[in-house]
Order: C-alpha cells, then sequence, then structure tokens
C-alpha cells in the first residue's frame, strides 16, 4: 500500500503527486502538482515513482549486479513496488530481455556523468557481435542478435549503427531523416583534376559513384564504399578530384 510522502504519477497521464493522507487500503489523499486543492485517488488510479529512504526512483538507469545471469545489464527503473516492505524495483532491462523485478542489493545506479565507458563492436561473417564495460570492469557480451540478410547492402559502417541502435533501444523510425542521413550511401558523378595513378584515374575524365563504390578508368569498381569525396581521397590518395553537382531546377 501508498505511504504519506510517496510521490505518485496518475496512470495514463503526466501529473505527478504526492501522497499526504491515508484513507485506508484503497483510498489515499494525493497534493497533484501544479494544482492547488488536494484530491482523493484510489490505489487503480496510480503508480509508485518515489519513496522515503529507497535508494532508486522511477527513470533511474540502473546496473544489475549480484546475478550470476544478468551480471551487469543496464535498464532503466519503470516502476516501484507498492506493496513491498522492502524496496523492489521493476527494470527494462535495455538489450532486450523485457522488464524483470529486482531488490535493492541487485542494483546500482548508473551515473548519468558517467566517463568510464567503453563498445566493443565486432563481426563475424554475417553476424555482428558488440560487447559493453562499464565503471572499469570487464567487457560483457550484449546478446543484439544481429545478423546480415544476404540481400542486405551491408557494411561496417551499417553494421555499427544498427548494432548501436539494437543494443540500447534506439527506435530510428521516429525520426526517418536522422536514420537515411546515418545509412545513406555516397552517390554521384567525380572529375579528376589530378591523378596519382593514371592506370586508374585520367586527368579531366569525369567517374561514376554509385553506394560508396567508385568506378575506375577499366570500368571496374572498388572493393571499399566510401562516404564521402573526402573519405576517398584522404584514404586512397589516388588524386585530386571534384565533384559535380547536379543541377536540380
Amino acid at each position: 500500500m501508498f505511504q504519506v510522502n510517496d510521490r505518485i504519477k496518475m496512470i495514463g497521464t503526466d501529473r505527478t503527486g504526492v501522497i499526504i493522507g491515508v484513507l485506508d487500503s484503497s483510498r489515499y489523499v494525493a497534493r497533484i502538482d501544479g494544482e492547488k486543492f488536494s484530491q482523493i485517488v484510489t490505489r487503480s488510479q496510480i503508480y509508485l515513482i518515489e519513496r522515503s529512504g529507497w535508494m532508486f526512483k522511477m527513470g533511474d538507469k540502473v546496473r544489475v549486479i549480484n546475478d550470476s545471469v544478468l551480471e551487469g545489464e543496464v535498464g532503466f527503473v519503470r516502476r516501484l513496488s507498492e506493496d513491498s516492505s522492502s524496496p523492489c524495483y521493476t527494470v527494462k532491462i535495455i538489450d532486450g530481455h523485457g522488464s524483470m523485478t529486482f531488490s535493492e542489493r541487485d542494483l546500482a545506479i548508473v551515473s548519468t556523468d558517467q566517463n568510464d565507458w567503453a563498445i566493443m563492436i565486432t563481426g563475424h561473417g554475417d553476424t555482428t557481435a558488440m560487447c559493453l564495460r562499464l565503471d572499469g570492469g570487464s567487457f560483457i557480451s550484449v546478446p543484439i542478435h544481429l545478423r546480415r540478410c544476404v540481400t542486405d547492402d551491408y557494411d561496417i559502417g551499417v553494421a555499427a549503427y544498427e548494432a548501436v541502435k539494437k543494443a540500447f533501444g534506439i527506435n530510428a523510425e521516429t525520426n526517418p531523416a536522422d536514420k537515411v542521413s546515418a545509412t545513406q550511401k555516397w552517390s554521384g558523378k567525380i572529375v579528376c583534376v589530378k591523378s596519382n595513378d593514371e592506370n586508374s584515374f585520367e586527368v579531366g575524365h569525369v567517374y561514376t559513384v554509385e553506394n560508396g563504390k567508385v568506378a575506375y578508368k577499366d570500368g571496374s569498381r572498388s572493393i571499399a564504399s566510401y562516404g564521402s569525396l573526402h573519405e576517398f581521397q584522404s584514404l586512397t590518395k589516388m588524386g585530386e578530384f571534384i565533384e559535380l553537382k547536379e543541377d536540380t531546377k
């Protein structure tokens, strides 16, 4: 049951407040933030977001400890158990395990100004794997289960981008423009103004670029994909080029 001074949130709304009185096991007097008068609320209308003496509150980023299976997993506190005699939290694990319940001794806060972290992303054939390190500890595997489809146009950049999205629950669909800019391949035409490899490029000639792959003088294309003209020039040192911009008028 709820207690005096519990911070609460009204279910289905953004309204928050504090319990200032207990009428019985299902009815409480609450002062809603920003409202002049207190009101009676029932337990079916509210849920607990913060309790005095409990270490964590709703929205805190936490790491699982003292658990042989989920040790090191990171998530967010989604709810506090108002009926528990000791601190108990429902945590949404980031990597896809879903929501799970933990006691206070099984969780540690992840500081919002945390600087000691590292991510390692590796590729093995069509599979991409990720490991995460926090607080100077050892690398822990993040089960992202990311595998390339045989029809995908996949490179290192796309694999890393998709791995981070999946591991941290980023929904790129909420902002399609950001998704396109992060994965869009360089395409267009370039003209050679200085050649350091006459077998591949001739000064004054125009060459096409499709999905980051540059066409050579003999008609073949580069094995590597490049994200921009600057990246191509700086990595290959094959010459100097000017990118041709199409007139859209």
